[in-house]
């Protein structure tokens, strides 16, 4: 079971329906189907096997970059294609830096594509973790009812899948800067010991609790005020998309096609790959800024990230799921009333900046 469960994490082996040992995709989940999530991790579209990496590359063969059908797709290419000529130009001009932000760690092609294969799996697993416990942990379904013109499930199309694919190896530039200094220096940004509220911190819980306590709370400290400067800076740019036509119908409006969410990741993460690099910069300057006040450790960096995904999907998953201050539905919401809720987790940028603040409403 291991061999197996091996040569499918590298991708030599695809797991089958009929397959005795089954992954997470299969066997925790019916109604969301691993070729859902195949559509969201890979980019395709497959019913009777969870993709491999393999398939993903035979893929991008296969469809390659599908013709754009109206002006609008034409606007999103123009950005897209201006975005990687760009970078090819970077990289003529200097490559030492241009390696250094798409490759850090200096990896070669096949351990490269290893690493993202390990990526992609991790991520059909976790987002299948969120949905087993929204399905079977007595959470209920939005009372949103049924929109006229709106079919309940939005099929994808090329494009879609063409995004999705274009955002994996985004995903993994991405978190391969984010590992590469979280293993180079211990912490993601700023030294938690140097921070003037982390000092006053940890002279604090030291004296009066412990070291070991002092630890576990500062890290959960730490990702929580990275979870509000996150989400925060986001909603600004979330914003900022919508405030600024061209930018709205050239990059966001991919996004806005679904409104009615309930694909979890794959609705997530089927946006125009400009976004995700707006994204993705948005992140790096809300650690800088974690970074500066209480500190970011990688571990604290991982809490944060890995709760903000669990959000999303949950915002994406057509399920009333309500913790603090976060409701889903909120976001729900957004997608039918596209001006108001730029937030993801906490919406005080929406309540008491942009005063954008709008309620769940079936």
């Amino acid at each position: 079971d291991l061999k197996l469960q091996f040569l499918y994490f590298i991708g030599a082996r695809p797991y089958t329906q009929q397959t005795k040992t089954k992954p997470l995709t299969m066997t925790m989940t019916k109604s969301f189907s691993s070729a859902a999530v195949s559509r969201a991790c890979w980019g395709t579209d497959m019913e009777e096997t969870s993709p491999n990496l393999f398939q993903y590359l035979r893929n991008w063969v296969k469809h390659g970059v599908p013709a754009p059908r109206n002006e609008e797709e034409i606007q999103q290419y123009k950005w897209l294609f201006s975005f990687l000529a760009f970078c090819a130009l970077w990289y003529a001009v200097d490559p030492v830096a241009a390696s250094w932000v798409f490759n850090p760690w200096g990896f070669s092609v096949y351990t490269w594509l290893f690493w993202f294969s390990a990526k992609q799996w991790s991520l059909e697993n976790y987002n299948d973790f969120v949905m087993y416990i929204l399905r079977n942990f007595g959470f209920k379904k939005l009372p949103t009812g049924p929109i006229p013109g709106v079919a309940d499930e939005m099929d994808l199309e090329p494009i879609d899948f063409f995004y999705l694919r274009v955002n994996a190896v985004i995903d993994m530039v991405f978190l391969s800067v984010m590992t590469y200094l979280a293993a180079a220096t211990g912490v993601v940004f700023g030294a938690p010991d140097a921070a003037v509220v982390g000092t006053t911190l940890n002279y604090l819980l030291t004296t009066s609790v412990g070291f070991a306590v002092h630890e576990v709370v500062r890290i959960l400290v730490s990702a929580a005020v990275l979870i509000l400067i996150s989400d925060g800076c986001y909603a600004v740019l979330h914003w900022a998309m919508h405030q600024f036509r061209s930018m709205y119908h050239a990059v966001h409006r991919h996004h806005h096609r679904i409104v009615r969410p309930q694909g979890g990741l794959v609705d997530v993460r089927n946006y125009h790959p400009i976004e995700l690099v707006l994204s993705s910069s948005v992140f790096v300057i809300a650690l800088s800024l974690a970074g500066a006040t209480v500190g970011v450790t990688w571990m604290s960096a991982l809490i944060a990230f890995s709760g903000q995904v669990a959000a999303n999907v949950a915002n994406h998953s057509g399920y009333d799921v309500r913790f603090l201050t976060f409701h889903s539905g909120d976001h729900e919401m957004h997608h039918r009333v596209p001006t108001c809720n730029m937030g993801i987790v906490t919406y005080f940028v929406d309540k008491l900046v942009l005063k954008t603040y709008r309620p769940y409403a079936p």
